[in-house]
C-alpha cells in the first residue's frame, strides 16, 4: 500500500471525484510504480456501499475533434472487491455525453500485477470536452502509470458499448398485460 505521506493530495492535474469521493484516497506512490519515479494510486478508505471513486481529469476537445482517441494505461490492482477500470467520456455542449466507456463490460477485479488496458472512443465534431481516468467501485486499491491519450487510426476499433445494441427495437408491454 502507498505510504500515508503520499495520500495528502491528488497528483498535479488530476482530481478525486465519483459518487462517494470521501470514501477514497488518491496520491502519488514512489514505491509501487511501473516506470519512472512514481505512479498514482486510488484506494478505498472505507466501504462506500454501491458507490465509486475516480481519479480523473478533463481537457478541451479542440485538438482531438473528429479523431478516434485511445486512453491507454498500465494498472495494478489489489483486493478489488467490486470492479475497476479505465474510463473516458466525450461531452458536447451542456455536458451532453456523446461517447462513453468505463470498462464495465471487461472489469478489473481482485489482485493483478501491472497490466495494460485501453479505452477507444470517437471524438465527435461537436465535442467540447474529454474526461478520463480510472475508477474503483467499492473497495480495494489500484495504481495507474504510463498513461497515454492519443489519436489512433480508424482501423483501431472503438470500445464503446452502444446502447442501440442493448435496447429493444420497439416498446414492450405497453398495456402491462405480460
Amino acid at each position: 500500500m502507498a505510504t500515508a505521506e503520499n495520500a495528502v493530495a491528488s497528483p498535479a492535474g488530476w482530481s478525486l471525484a465519483g459518487s462517494e469521493p470521501e470514501a477514497y484516497a488518491v496520491g502519488v506512490d514512489s514505491k509501487i510504480k511501473r516506470s519512472g519515479k512514481s505512479a498514482a494510486f486510488l484506494r478505498s478508505v472505507r466501504d462506500p456501499g454501491d458507490d465509486f471513486g475516480t481519479l480523473m481529469q478533463s481537457i478541451s476537445a479542440n485538438e482531438l475533434r473528429g479523431k478516434r482517441v485511445r486512453l491507454q494505461a498500465w494498472v495494478k490492482s489489489e483486493n478489488v472487491k467490486g470492479w475497476a477500470g479505465l474510463w473516458m467520456r466525450v461531452d458536447g455542449r451542456h455536458s451532453n455525453t456523446l461517447a462513453f466507456d468505463n470498462m464495465s463490460d471487461r472489469p478489473i477485479k481482485g489482485t493483478n500485477d501491472w497490466t495494460q488496458y485501453h479505452v477507444v472512443l470517437d471524438v465527435d465534431s461537436a465535442a467540447e470536452s474529454i474526461s478520463f481516468g480510472t475508477l474503483l467501485d467499492r473497495t480495494g486499491s489500484l495504481w495507474i502509470d504510463d498513461v497515454e491519450l492519443s489519436p489512433v487510426p480508424t482501423t483501431v476499433p472503438t470500445t464503446e458499448v452502444s446502447l442501440a445494441r442493448t435496447l429493444p427495437q420497439r416498446p414492450v408491454n405497453l398495456g402491462f398485460d405480460d
